[in-house]
């Protein structure tokens, strides 16, 4: 991201920040415009589906008085290097940085996503629709006829919130791969020997 600091979500749940140490996260003195402020860093592990929506997540700090646990709120759009960050109380800041888990369906680029569809031959052929999930929820993908295999199509806001931007999201680009039949009938053969002399005797 070229501005991965995503905001200030604070105040937080500590009164006292100069026990904290260790654990899940590391502490660390920064100066800010000549005055000293400790801060806190740490990581978080989200799936697209949480960086899409935004989530509430409790993030455990530990020091010598036991564990402490802090209620953070991440806003939607966070990608993999964006840094949350939380005024806690007592002065000092929590920077919490997202990591984004890999989706076993789709890929993200940006605010754009890359999915690919499995079309039924017939509808890739002659036109039709097929059913895709989204994050966003299930749309209708209308097909074109001959449609080829590695064509894109793209859906227009269907992808991952802007960070920062509300209202604003990038677009979905679905790949059509059309699936070939399988266990065909004698007719079905039939047809597609009769397609196969029709094609020969057009070229």
């Amino acid at each position: 991201n070229d501005d991965p600091l995503v905001g200030d979500f604070g105040p937080g749940l500590f009164d006292d920040l100069s026990d904290l140490f260790g654990g899940r996260g590391s502490l660390g003195r920064r100066r800010r415009t000549g005055v000293a402020v400790l801060e806190l860093e740490s990581r978080i592990a989200l799936t697209l589906e949480e960086a899409y929506s935004g989530t509430r997540r409790m993030v455990g700090i530990s020091g010598p008085g036991g564990e402490r646990r802090l209620e953070v709120t991440i806003p939607p759009g966070v990608d993999t290097g964006s840094v949350v960050r939380i005024t806690l109380d007592g002065g000092g800041r929590l920077l919490l940085t997202v990591e984004v888990t890999p989706h076993p369906r789709l890929e993200r680029k940006g605010a754009d996503l890359y999915v690919e569809v499995q079309v039924p031959l017939v509808d890739a052929l002659l036109g039709g629709e097929v059913d895709v999930d989204t994050l966003g929820g299930r749309v209708r993908l209308k097909v074109p006829s001959e449609s080829q295999n590695g064509q894109r199509i793209r859906l227009v806001g269907k992808g991952m919130p802007a960070l920062g931007k509300p209202g604003v999201k990038g677009d979905l680009l679905a790949t059509l791969r059309p699936r070939l039949p399988q266990r065909l009938s004698d007719r079905e053969r039939e047809l597609f020997r009769e397609l196969a002399k029709i094609r020969d005797g057009a070229r």
